[in-house]
């Protein structure tokens, strides 16, 4: 076996665990989401969890950040001018 092919098949092996992990991590971090954790004087349950449907729907690729694609694009979605100079 060649240096280069014991590094390609390194690489795809731990592409194929960190894909998994953040695959798992991601799932986690979904079902742990514990509103009440979020709660701040002025906002309900209820509000939060609304929230962070609004938020999940602006997270195009459910990695927890919203991009300034991601939120032009909901911009847009929503009917709001949004050029990239508004977002950037």
């Amino acid at each position: 076996m060649t240096e280069k092919s014991f590094s390609r098949k390194n690489l795809a092996f731990f592409g194929v665990v960190f894909y998994k992990k953040l695959e798992m991590n991601l799932e986690l971090a979904k079902a742990e989401f514990i509103p009440e954790n979020y709660i701040v004087p002025g906002l309900t349950t209820q509000d939060i969890l609304d929230l962070k449907e609004v938020f999940d729907d602006f997270d195009l690729n459910s990695d927890g950040l919203i991009t300034p694609v991601e939120l032009r694009s909901a911009l847009i979605r929503y009917e709001t001018n949004a050029s990239k100079n508004t977002v950037s």
